[in-house]
């Protein structure tokens, strides 16, 4: 009889170490895991890439590039970040309302208009920047 793992816990996601070839750093990769699996509470660890095509994966995020960078610009997230990634997603139809509550600001025209242009850059603009 199989038994299924009881998978109560935490599960964080492991960053994929990799050398200048872009190749697998798998010395590193099983640091990354032990000091992980090392914490109280974890009961696996998810990894990422489960294709192994690093290529396309590089590929889809050079695509997304401008909608992340219209988005989020060069800096962290932040309550003014989460107003633009709503309008992103209402001008995408995945979301009815662009409405922030003080204190964040609404995203500006200038802003709109580079969203919308990202959006139709890849592919996902559903209605115009009003």
């Amino acid at each position: 009889m199989t038994r299924t793992p009881d998978y109560k816990g935490i599960i964080p996601a492991m960053v994929l170490p990799l050398n200048a070839d872009l190749s697998i750093d798998e010395q590193e990769l099983r640091g990354v895991a032990r000091w992980l699996a090392g914490f109280k509470g974890i009961c696996a660890l998810m990894t990422n890439g489960h294709t192994g095509d690093l290529k396309r994966a590089m590929a889809c995020q050079g695509r997304i590039n401008p909608l992340k960078d219209a988005v989020y610009g060069m800096g962290e997230p932040t309550g003014d970040a989460h107003a633009r990634m709503k309008l992103a997603m209402v001008l995408a139809g995945r979301l009815k309302s662009a409405a922030v509550r003080p204190p964040t600001r609404e995203p500006d025209a200038e802003t709109r208009s580079k969203i919308a242009q990202a959006l139709a850059r890849v592919g996902m603009l559903q209605k115009q920047a009003a």
